[in-house]
């Protein structure tokens, strides 16, 4: 950056963020120009952050008809009141006869910026910005003014607090000229061209001095959002000679990846981009509305893709449900089938070591054991005694089985049984559904806890290369997963061991992430936030993009942000 470019005067506030006018507390210097300076400064009375722009004394005394040009900048700005320009709030003249304007603060950067940082910004905010820019240029055109220099450096994008989406605001109408008779001209006589236009976004008709037009600013705008689309830059050269061959060729402008592009967009790059006036878009709105077609056509194509159900068709399958289900009852189809007769109301057949013998209805007599069955047991009890000796009366009342309590207890251990496999299964099956609950949880919070982590993290690191940031976004879930890997764990199951911890831990790699970063980087990571938080949904394809998810992560990215903020309040170091 180009120090003492400022008069001393102005150095010296700056240095001491004194008062400029009675009114504007300098700040900070926000950057340098080819012909003026910018300064941040606090508006006193309103507590309102504005820009300050000061003519370079150098330029000026180089110059002397840039300083009309600048102070015409000020009168081409007041006619414009797009929400995508840049408003002028004041404007003078130093005390050393430098001139001035106040213009609206814009936190945010630069389009260039953007490109050289984040690459590609994805097609649909390439879109959404594109269309902010031609809202601009709209206005402009219709009151006669020509931007003549539009180019990435000159348009800032941010996301205020007010907005929800990025929103883009073009800066440096100052070198536009209007179509009307106001011409500057210089002591000799001859119309300036001083510091109007930059050869990498210059149109043809502008390199060469013909007349300009509105397609010129359009032609200009279609390098701009293929640069937007693809991350790339249009002209590669670097030489003045080379680019302006590179505009004033007859075949189609050199565009490495434009292919990779629908086709749609390749059309619409192509056509701003002709070579000749009467081949690119007219104006504009042609332009916006041409941008507007392919939105609709993605939005019905989504439509299309899930269409909402029937609720007449629903019924219907509802009603013939039930009317299969009834007949099925009717039919008997709908009851469980008979069981087996029990044991009570079959014929039985009684079981003894001597044999079987039906079972007959009528007094019960007594069993007797088999002669062969009296006699072992006989000579077991009485050792020497001889089966012959014992009664047979004596034997069976000893023998005797009642087969009505033999029934029941086999009935009762039957029964037992059945319960006993009954509570097994439903402990097994009441297991299941606990270890399934465990892999659901586990599962749902190690995607939630992964998707706050890589938004808040991956947003926040905004200053960093693309794989940096999806690495620094990745690593709360891979430090959860190594902490549960080394922590001991009396558990087998994969569930309990493995799932459980890493679910846990990640929700705590997740809260200690955001308060690292509130503690080391709070102002950094609240502007990235701000800027860039669909920095990773913004690169899907058009298929996978999903409006209300993007609006989740922006919410998400906007609270996160407000806690950056009150950091930056609240920490020394901030």
């Amino acid at each position: 950056m180009n120090e003492n470019v400022l008069p001393p005067e102005l150095e010296r506030l700056l240095a001491e963020q004194g008062l400029f006018q009675d009114k504007y507390r300098l700040k900070r210097r926000l950057g340098e120009g080819s012909f003026a300076s910018v300064i941040q400064a606090e508006h006193e009375t309103m507590g309102r952050d504005v820009a300050l722009k000061f003519l370079r004394p150098d330029v000026l005394k180089a110059h002397p008809e840039v300083g009309k040009r600048f102070l015409l900048e000020v009168k081409l700005a007041s006619r414009l009141s797009s929400p995508h320009t840049v408003t002028i709030f004041d404007f003078g003249e130093t005390e050393d006869g430098l001139p001035f304007m106040v213009l609206e603060y814009v936190d945010g950067k630069t389009l260039d910026y953007a490109i050289e940082k984040y690459g590609a910004l994805g097609l649909k905010r390439s879109m959404r910005i594109t269309l902010q820019i031609l809202d601009s240029l709209e206005e402009a055109h219709a009151n006669k003014i020509i931007h003549r220099d539009l180019k990435p450096a000159n348009i800032m994008v941010g996301k205020p607090q007010r907005h929800r989406r990025i929103h883009a605001k073009v800066l440096d109408f100052g070198v536009a000229k209007l179509l009307s008779a106001d011409k500057v001209k210089t002591e000799s006589g001859r119309q300036s061209t001083q510091f109007i236009g930059t050869p990498r976004y210059m149109s043809p008709e502008q390199i060469l001095g013909q007349k300009i037009s509105a397609a010129s600013d359009l032609y200009s705008l279609g390098l701009i959002f293929y640069e937007m689309c693809t991350g790339e830059d249009s002209i590669e050269e670097d030489s003045v000679a080379q680019v302006a061959q590179f505009h004033l060729d007859d075949a189609p402008l050199p565009l490495k990846k434009l292919k990779e592009l629908p086709l749609p967009l390749q059309e619409i790059i192509r056509r701003a981009t002709a070579r000749k006036v009467e081949n690119r878009f007219p104006n504009a709105k042609s332009f916006r509305t041409a941008l507007n077609d392919i939105l609709e056509k993605r939005k019905r194509r989504k439509e299309a893709i899930a269409p909402p159900s029937s609720p007449g068709k629903a019924q219907k399958q509802t009603d013939s449900g039930v009317s299969r289900r009834t007949s099925d009852v009717f039919s008997g189809k709908g009851y469980l089938e008979s069981p087996e007769e029990s044991e009570e109301t079959t014929p039985r057949t009684s079981s003894s070591r001597g044999g079987n013998r039906p079972r007959t209805p009528g007094p019960r007599a007594p069993l007797r054991q088999s002669s062969s069955v009296g006699r072992a047991r006989s000579k077991s009890r009485s050792g020497s005694r001889s089966s012959s000796q014992v009664p047979a009366r004596t034997k069976s009342s000893e023998l005797d089985l009642d087969l009505d309590s033999v029934e029941k207890q086999q009935r009762e251990r039957h029964q037992r049984r059945r319960r006993s496999e009954k509570r097994e299964k439903s402990l097994e099956a009441h297991h299941s559904r606990q270890y399934l609950r465990l892999w659901v949880g586990s599962l749902a919070a190690l995607m939630v806890s992964g998707y706050l982590g890589f938004s808040i993290v991956g947003g926040a690191l905004g200053m960093l290369a693309t794989p940096m940031r999806i690495f620094a976004a990745l690593l709360p879930l891979g430090l959860a997963l190594l902490w549960s890997i080394f922590s001991p764990n009396p558990y087998r199951d994969l569930a309990r061991k493995r799932m459980v911890p890493w679910a846990k831990r990640a929700v705590i790699m997740v809260v200690i992430s955001v308060l690292v970063l509130m503690v080391t980087i709070p102002e950094t990571a609240r502007d990235s936030l701000r800027s860039d938080a669909l920095w990773f949904v913004e690169t899907w394809p058009d298929g996978l993009y999903i409006n209300w998810f993007a609006s989740l992560t922006e919410s998400i990215c906007d609270a996160t942000s407000w806690l950056m903020h009150q950091a930056v309040r609240w920490v020394p170091w901030a």
